[in-house]
This record gives structure tokens, sequence and C-alpha cells, in this order.
């Protein structure tokens, strides 16, 4: 994921004739990428902890602090730019949330492992013994959605630069009708 952000604003060039909406995406995948690598551990360490309250804390908390960072940056003049550092660094405080988080919580449950006896316990794994069937999961998982927005990227295909935008707007109003 990592090395395809690098070329998104080489394709958003070739596809969009301007590289700018390869740097917004780069910049939310790779918020994407801090916000879910401890988030997902935190929320999952809480849940087996039993702790349900402190993890429903931490998903709203999730989604306020990048919302409202987003919409300050945007308010602020930044634009799309600042909806995406918004995005971004909404990302690095819930990670930096989430690792405090996980330390609490292996201090109060000696049973739940370190990062560091995690990492160790990794090199040691027989990985063909888990990625067998997990990967075809995966594999099913991602064509699956790039299956519900095959139509929004045909359709980027074939709009105009000054279109786009437009329709943008109105599919993120009606796709979650479109969902029921």
């Amino acid at each position: 994921t990592l090395i395809v952000t690098l070329f998104l604003p080489a394709i958003g060039r070739i596809f969009y004739h301007n590289s700018q909406g390869g740097v917004y995406a780069a910049i939310i995948i790779i918020g994407a990428i801090f916000s879910s690598f401890a988030f997902s551990m935190a929320t999952m360490i809480l849940q087996v902890a039993g702790n349900i309250k402190n993890m429903a804390i931490l998903i709203l908390a999730d989604q306020v602090i990048r919302f409202v960072f987003s919409l300050l940056l945007v308010w602020l003049g930044f634009g799309i730019l600042g909806a995406a550092l918004g995005h971004l660094i909404g990302a690095v405080i819930i990670f930096i949330i989430s690792s405090i988080v996980w330390r609490s919580v292996i201090h109060k449950y000696r049973i739940f492992p370190s990062w560091r006896e995690l990492i160790k316990r990794i090199k040691r794994i027989d990985s063909k013994r888990y990625l067998g069937f997990s990967l075809w999961v995966a594999v099913d998982k991602n064509i699956a959605m790039l299956y519900g927005i095959l139509p929004l990227l045909l359709i980027g295909f074939f709009l105009s630069h000054s279109e786009m935008p437009i329709f943008l707007y109105y599919y993120s109003i009606l796709y979650p009708c479109c969902l029921s």
C-alpha cells in the first residue's frame, strides 16, 4: 500500500492531467494506515478485556477527531488539502492515543503482549499456515470492495475535470441510499 501511494500523483496526472488528486489520496491513505494500525489493535484488546465503554469512546474519538480537524482546516481556507491533512493529523493523534491505551491495558492485564513481544512472535510464525486461507479471504474482500466502487471508477475515466467535483458531491449524497 505504501508503494502504491508513491505512484498516486503520477496516476492522477495520467488520468486527470493533474497530480493534486493523487497527492490528496496519498495523504488519506497514509492517514488510514496510521489510524488503523494501532487503533485496530487497541479496540481489539479493549474488547477482549471487556472494556467496551472505553472501546466505544475510542471509536467515537477516532471519528470525531478526524472530522473536526478536517473541518477546521477546510474552514481555515486550506480546501481539499486541509480535509486530507485533517484526516492525517487526526489519524496520527488516534495512533498516539491508541498506543497509550494499548500500553495501559497490557500493564493492567499481563496476558496481553507488548509491541516488542508481538514483533518477536511474528518472526517465529509459520506464515504459510495462516496465509493459505486468509489470503483468499482478503482478496475476495478487496474484489468485493472494488466491485462496489466500480461505477465511480468508470465514470472517473469519462467525466471532464469540471464535472468531476459535481459528480462526487451528488455521488456522496446518493451512495448511502443505494446501499439499502
